[in-house]
């Protein structure tokens, strides 16, 4: 009797060692995939979002250049009236 019992013990322990053995995701694991995936896609937005900034501070910025050359010029051309009158 307790030899097949330990002969027993000693197949289950066979099977279950040839066996691999699949780990499932925990709930846990899930919600913490769940949490690197938002704040991944968090940093792509914010990422998206400076981007975007920056391209309007571009555009503000080289419509500002363009404005003060405007200036400029009008200036130059008062300046150059004033000379020849």
């Amino acid at each position: 009797m307790v030899q097949e019992d330990l002969e027993k013990t000693r197949a289950e322990l066979k099977t279950a060692m040839s066996t691999p053995h699949v780990a499932e995701p925990a709930e846990n694991d899930q919600d913490e995939q769940d949490e690197n995936g938002a704040e991944a896609s968090a940093e792509l937005r914010a990422d998206a979002m400076a981007k975007d900034r920056s391209e309007e501070e571009r555009t503000t910025e080289a419509e500002k250049n363009e404005r003060v050359q405007k200036h400029l010029k009008v200036s130059r051309l008062c300046q150059k009236v004033k000379e020849t009158v």
